[in-house]
């Protein structure tokens, strides 16, 4: 730890993995949804733009606004053929959708790391790559709070 430096929680991490454009309805599954933390017993949530908004349904709730916090039982929310750890964040932006993916940092190191070093690499190189991508990741969060975005 850095002196003067501590972390009361762990850091979330959000990540923007798109940016929906109003004619491609959305699609999420995952086990037991948990929508807005009120946790669920559907498992697909289908999203659509109905003018002037974007609505939502599963089998049990036939209607839900957004904005939404979509997460699992299994912490895995699936959309397409990607999965995404932790919890899917659901913003309107006009006629788009904002699809954000929120975890902490660990969750985040081990996507991140699996993504970008072979696992056949030495245990060493591995161990630096991660301590490279926890540190950007501090370094990008620190800037964000200097400068309140």
């Amino acid at each position: 730890m850095v002196r003067g430096m501590s972390i009361a929680h762990p850091l979330s991490i959000r990540i923007l993995l798109e940016e929906r454009d109003a004619s491609r309805p959305l699609n999420l599954r995952g086990e037991f949804l948990s929508l807005n933390g009120d946790k669920g017993r559907d498992s697909e949530l289908n999203c659509k733009f109905k003018d002037p908004s974007w609505i939502c349904s599963t089998k049990s709730i036939k209607k839900i606004k957004l904005p939404l916090s979509v997460s699992s039982d299994e912490g895995f929310v699936h959309m397409g053929k990607a999965f995404y750890r932790t919890k899917i964040e659901l913003i309107p932006k006009g006629k788009k959708v904002l699809i954000i993916n929120e975890l902490d940092l660990e969750s985040y190191l081990v996507g991140i790391v699996n993504s970008e070093i072979s696992s056949k690499y030495p245990r060493e190189a591995i161990k630096a790559q991660v301590v490279a991508a926890r540190s950007y990741a501090l370094a990008c969060a620190a800037d964000r709070r200097k400068r309140g975005s």
